[in-house]
């Protein structure tokens, strides 16, 4: 927890020298890391379509009907992360991202953001995707993104896997590794991963399989790295998980945003972009954990 607040403080100390208003708690009237202004949280006013598929999606990103609330206000937030990343293409070109990734991909592809896809009919099986990239004619193979950023640090023991995937067995076939790990996740198990959020990951692959068939997707995972044991101990289990995903014959890809943000550096992207991601996240290397 201590290193997210660290992080979280950096997001802070970023928005107050740039004069940008955040709202105070109530009794101290200290400074919290939730924006008054949504845009602010932005580089560039968010869109109107990705505001509509946040309002729209399940985590909770903004709140209906009038979107005055929602954890995408929040400084420290994933998805604002992965928004400002993902807005160096709202205006076309982001299959030149995938192919940065080394996906073999020459299709018009789109974002969606916050997509629920559904295990069943009951809705409240879906697990969410911060972005999925699908192809503007919405065929052939789909990317699923998951974001992380200060959560990936928070301490928090990782909840199991719930009953509902555990008894989905037909969804882990032919994937002996992932079905390891997915039997860890039990609650009690001691071999089970502490940093990454494995359950999450592979109700993920389990609904991405039963919707898009067990070869027509790939899911990519983006967290946050900084110069800190906690993120090592963090990328050694995503490392071992996206090796076990791999042999299984899973297109599983995981990435550091700063990866991620070196791999963009020969693409056309918005003139301030590359400033504004670096000033504000640090992308152009690890960050320190002071």
């Amino acid at each position: 927890m201590k290193l997210r607040r660290k992080l979280e403080k950096r997001q802070l100390e970023w928005a107050q020298a740039r004069g940008i208003e955040t709202r105070r708690d109530e009794k101290t009237g200290e400074p919290l890391l939730q924006v008054v202004n949504l845009d602010d949280n932005f580089r560039v006013p968010l869109p109107e379509e990705a505001r509509t598929q946040l309002m729209r999606g399940s985590g909770g990103e903004l709140n209906p009907p009038d979107c005055a609330t929602g954890h995408v206000y929040s400084l420290a937030s994933s998805m604002a992360l992965c928004l400002n990343f993902m807005e160096a293409w709202r205006g076309g070109g982001i299959e030149a991202f995938a192919q940065a990734l080394g996906f073999d991909e020459d299709r018009p592809l789109r974002a969606w953001y916050d997509v629920r896809v559904p295990l069943s009919v009951k809705r409240t099986e879906a697990p969410s995707l911060d972005t999925m990239l699908v192809s503007v004619k919405g065929d052939g193979f789909m990317y699923g993104i998951e974001a992380k950023f200060c959560e990936a640090y928070d301490g928090k023991p990782r909840p199991p896997l719930t009953r509902a995937y555990a008894e989905r067995k037909d969804l882990l076939d032919g994937w002996p590794r992932i079905q390891r790990v997915a039997r860890s996740l039990d609650g009690h198990s001691e071999s089970a991963p502490r940093f990454i959020h494995a359950s999450q990951l592979i109700r993920q692959l389990m609904v991405m399989r039963k919707n898009f068939g067990r070869a027509n997707f790939a899911l990519i995972h983006l967290w946050y790295d900084v110069n800190d044991r906690d993120a090592r101990a963090y990328q050694a289990e995503i490392d071992d998980f996206a090796l076990k995903a791999r042999q299984d014959g899973i297109a599983f890809l995981s990435k550091s945003w700063q990866q991620a943000f070196k791999l963009t550096a020969g693409l056309q992207t918005p003139d301030g972009w590359r400033d504004y991601m670096d000033s504000r996240y640090g992308l152009a290397k690890v960050a320190k954990a002071e």
